[in-house]
Parts: structure tokens; C-alpha cells; sequence
């Protein structure tokens, strides 16, 4: 809505996010609205039911815009991008009476937070398989190299003990250098 009030309330160490009527979440606010302990979040419709369902074309387009409500989506969404290891409470609020139901906005909040953490499991281990691989590069590399290195000194010790004049050699041998 035009006119949505959202607040972040601090008290302490505690802390509440209160968001609603609003059609979006301008992700410049994350970092202000992450790792809260309560997250009051509109949940407003499930978008098949609004479309589906007895309102006019020109306010399901008002409800679906930027001026609007979050769907369950949108809400699922942006609570799984805020809440983390400080979050003890969610609750929805802000349903519709004819385009939402209890059930669809908690499986729907459920089922994208599943889907989430999937992805973001799936992708911590694509990435720990990728440094691994890059690790055992490394390792062979680096191997590779002492190796070379190792030939290299001994080369170089090979060629001074050949080129070293034996009377310096035996002097700073009897002086103990």
C-alpha cells in the first residue's frame, strides 16, 4: 500500500521486524532486517487464489504490485533471505480472509525455506568440492615444485663443489666457519 508503516524495533540485545502492506522488499533494507528475533511478516495471498478468486481485475493488480501485498511467495522468500541464528519466531499475518488460508501461507513458508536450504546446501558443497579440487592442485603443484626444487639444489651444490677453490675451501674449514 502507499501508506505501509514497517518498523524495526530494538530493545537490548532484543529485537523485532514488523512488515507489512507493502508489495516488495527493496534489498538495500536486508542488511538492516537480517538475523532479527521476531519477524512479524505480512503473508497476504497465495496468487492462484487471487487470481482465481471474486475481486476485480483492477485491484488484483493493486494487491499483486508494488503498492500491494506480499503473496506467500514473496514473503517466504525475503524471511528466508532475514532470518538467521537469532530468529525464534515467525508469524504470519496479514491474510486474506478470501485469497489466502493459514495452511498455504505456513507450506508455502515451509516449503521455500526446504527449497532454500537445499540450493544453498547443494551450492556450500559445490564450492567445497570446487576448493578441494583446487586444494589438490595446490598440493600437486607445490609437490611438483619441491620436488624441482630439491634438483635444483642439488645441482647448485654439485656445480659449487666443483668450482669452490680447494685452498679457501680447506682455510674455512680449519678456522670452523
Amino acid at each position: 500500500a502507499s501508506d505501509s508503516r514497517n518498523f524495526v524495533l530494538v530493545h537490548g540485545a532484543n529485537s523485532l521486524v514488523y512488515l507489512t502492506d507493502t508489495g516488495y522488499l527493496n534489498r538495500k533494507y536486508f542488511e538492516l532486517l537480517k538475523n532479527k528475533e521476531y519477524y512479524l511478516m505480512e503473508s497476504n495471498h497465495d496468487i492462484e487464489m487471487l487470481m482465481n478468486g471474486p475481486y476485480p481485475k483492477w485491484l488484483k493488480q493493486r494487491v499483486l504490485g508494488t503498492l500491494g501485498h506480499l503473496s506467500n511467495k514473496d514473503s517466504s522468500f525475503y524471511l528466508y533471505k532475514l532470518v538467521g541464528e537469532n530468529t525464534k519466531k515467525i508469524i504470519l499475518m496479514h491474510l486474506s480472509h478470501q485469497n489466502n488460508t493459514e495452511e498455504k501461507a505456513l507450506s508455502t513458508l515451509s516449503d521455500t525455506l526446504e527449497e532454500y536450504e537445499i540450493e544453498k546446501q547443494e551450492k556450500l558443497a559445490q564450492i567445497q568440492r570446487e576448493n578441494e579440487h583446487a586444494n589438490n592442485i595446490l598440493q600437486k603443484y607445490e609437490n611438483e615444485n619441491q620436488i624441482k626444487s630439491k634438483k635444483i639444489q642439488e645441482k647448485n651444490k654439485y656445480t659449487e663443489d666443483n668450482f669452490i677453490d680447494p685452498d679457501i675451501q680447506s682455510d674455512t674449514i680449519k678456522k670452523g666457519k
